[in-house]
Formats: structure tokens, sequence, C-alpha cells
């Protein structure tokens, strides 16, 4: 899973003092989860909310979102990986980018 992925790269890095492994490495696995399947997106941006502070919101990051932002019905697919206020902020602050109908936009 997309989610323990992360958690290793990130305690891995803090434990054996290698930040490449949540800096370059945790943007690949987003970047690489994203284009083999879109819908990994919303577990991307779930596992850089989870690790708030400790992984960068690099290129991994913009193209979870950018996905997110072109099909905004993923985030409603898995309750389980509901995301943060602040991070639905971040998807909605800019309207005019999301590709979805008004009742798309009211459920999320």
């Amino acid at each position: 899973e997309i989610l323990d992925a992360f958690r290793s790269l990130v305690e891995g890095s803090e434990r054996f003092g290698i930040p490449e492994l949540k800096s370059t490495k945790a943007q690949v696995l987003a970047t690489n989860a994203v284009k083999a399947n879109p819908s990994n997106s919303v577990a991307c941006l779930k596992a850089f909310e989870n690790h708030l502070g400790r992984l960068e919101f690099g290129e991994g990051f913009k193209a979870a979102l950018a996905t997110v932002m072109k099909n905004p019905k993923l985030i409603l697919m898995d309750e389980s990986l509901a995301l943060s206020h602040q991070m639905m902020e971040q998807i909605l602050k800019n309207r005019k980018k999301i590709q979805a109908d008004e009742y798309t936009l009211f459920k999320i």
C-alpha cells in the first residue's frame, strides 16, 4: 500500500540519517504511483498529509494534486483516505482549475 511505502521511506530516512529517502524517493514514488494509476493520487496526498513537515511538497505532490483537480471524483472513491480540511482547501482553492460538475463539488 502507498501509505505504508511512504511511512517506510520517512521512518527509514530518519532512522538511518538518509534524507534522500524522504526527499527524492518519496517524490519519485508519488509521481510513479500517479502515472501508474490516477486513483493513487488521493493516497499520495494522504501520505503527504500524514507526514506533514517531514515530506517536501515537490513534484510528486504536485502530480497527485493536479490529477485530483482533473478528476475530483477520486476524492470520493475511498472514505478511508479522507483528507484534512487544510488539504481540501488546497485542492479547492482554485475552482477554475477543477474539472467537476457542481454536484461533485458539493459532495466534496
